[in-house]
Order: C-alpha cells, then structure tokens, then sequence
C-alpha cells in the first residue's frame, strides 16, 4: 500500500485513552442531573496567579442561571491573591479552549464534541490538556505528552514542564463580567459546523479504517455491519479518501456554504488532493 501523506493528527495509544474513558462513563454519567450541570474545565482550569478556578453560578432577574469560572482566591476573599482576570464567563472560556484545541480533534472528537454529553466532552479535554492558564491577553494550554497541535501561525512554548499553546485573545468588560474573544476568523466550531457532514465523514473514516486493518474486504461486509445498503456504503465512500484539509475544514464548518454531501461524495472525485481542491473551489 502507499505510505499516507501525513502524520495522524493524535497518536493511537492517546486515542485509545480517551475511548477507554468514555467507556468507564458514559453509562454512569448519561442522563443525570450531574452530566447535564458539569463544567468542562473543572481542575484544569487556573488564573495566572496559579489559583484554581471553580465553577460559580448566579441567578439574574427573571430567573435565568449563568455560568461562570471564579478564581478560588475570590472565593476564600484572599483578593490581592488572585491573578488578573479572576472571573471569567463559563460559555465564553470553554468556547475559547474549544477553538484551541480543535485543530488536534481527530474525526471522531469532533463528531463526540458535537452530539456527546458533557463527560465524552470532558474525557476529550482530560486527554489533551493537562493545564489551562487564564494570562490577561492569552490562554496558556499544557498540552499531554503525545499530542501535537497542527495549528496555522500557532504559537507554542516549549519548557520542561512540556509543551504549551499560547492563544491570544481580547478581553471585554460588562460590569463584573469578563467575555473572551479570539481573533477575526476564530470561532468556536460548534457554532458554525453541518452535523450531517460530520456524521458522514466519522462513519466513512471507520469504513477506512476497516479495510486498512483488513477488517472487510468488501463493500458488502461494510453494508451488513452497518447495517445498510451496499449502495450507501459505495456512494457515501469517496468521503474517506478526501484531504486533510478538506477534511478539516469538513470538521471546522469552513465550507463554501453552496457544497453539498453529493459534492463531497462524487464518484468521479479525483484521488489527487491538488485535483480535490480545484474540484471544489479550495485552491485559492
């Protein structure tokens, strides 16, 4: 067979880890009040002065709750203790770690990250980030050991302590409130991918893999452990085979918004990734 183009975005026995935690709790935690209440970034998240940040909730008027992560030093009233941004808006923060850490989302990652409950979503987390610093003007992501970040222009900080991104962001004040933006043109992919491409592109990466470890053999092995036609199996294939680049930006939402699944499903999609760009309007 022909050696891939490119390395695997997240190593196999990382993956392993994260479908091992899954496992352990998503019959435990699915559907009770604590999967539908916990916060994402429990014990990883700290502000810049190496203070844990903790989940907060408060009621406004009319009875709405919101979220957010307080700085235990806020908390304890030890206030010259805490770093500079002490409290932060829990929508806000976990959208931004999102934005961050989806360039090392596998297919499946995203598709769990789209659909799973708040524990597939904090197994993820748990799996790639060993710490998280809230900084004045960035966040600081300790990445584990084993995960590499393909990030365009990404800025990362190589220690002893390990690897860590650096995302810049800007901060906006309402009264107590501190919102987090990031840069023009990132957004957290939950907002803006098509589910139905996802689910597309996670099922047909499975089929790849089924073949690659000889598995299958067929289209029709693939169709009855499915539990669908042979044609679907042969129609919706091609998806498999598309580059990596295409293949994010499947996974990101970033699309031209006139692109169909026919489109990206073609049986006279060429094999060539140059060709696939060109093919639909990608190359420029």
């Amino acid at each position: 067979s022909t050696p891939g183009q490119h390395d695997g975005i997240v190593d196999r026995s990382l993956w392993e880890q994260v479908q091992q935690l899954l496992t352990e709790n998503r019959r435990k935690e699915l559907g009770t009040k604590a999967n539908k209440t916990q916060c994402l970034l429990t014990g990883l998240l700290f502000d810049d002065a190496g203070e844990p940040m903790s989940p907060h909730h408060a009621r406004k008027p009319g009875g709405r709750r919101y979220a957010y992560y307080v700085s235990q030093a806020l908390l304890q009233q030890r206030r010259s203790e805490a770093g500079t941004i002490g409290r932060v808006a829990a929508r806000e923060i976990e959208a931004a770690v999102e934005c961050a850490l989806r360039p090392v989302f596998g297919p499946a990652q995203h598709q769990l990250w789209i659909d799973g409950t708040a524990v597939e979503r904090r197994a993820i987390l748990s799996a790639l980030a060993e710490r998280i610093e809230l900084h004045r003007t960035e966040l600081r992501i300790r990445l584990k050991a084993g995960v590499e970040a393909r990030v365009a222009d990404a800025k990362i900080d190589v220690t002893t302590e390990g690897r860590t991104l650096l995302v810049p962001f800007i901060v906006h004040k309402r009264g107590v409130e501190t919102q987090i933006h990031l840069p023009a043109g990132q957004q957290a992919a939950t907002y803006r991918v098509n589910p139905s491409f996802v689910r597309v592109m996670v099922r047909t990466c499975r089929w790849r893999q089924w073949f690659e470890k000889g598995e299958v053999t067929s289209l029709a092995e693939v169709a009855k452990c499915e539990g669908c036609s042979e044609g679907l199996v042969r129609k919706l294939l091609p998806m498999a085979f598309l580059a990596p680049d295409i293949v994010d930006a499947v996974l990101e939402g970033s699309l031209p918004r006139n692109l169909t699944i026919a489109d990206l499903t073609s049986n006279d999609m060429p094999l060539s990734w140059t060709d696939q760009r060109a093919r639909l309007g990608l190359d420029h």
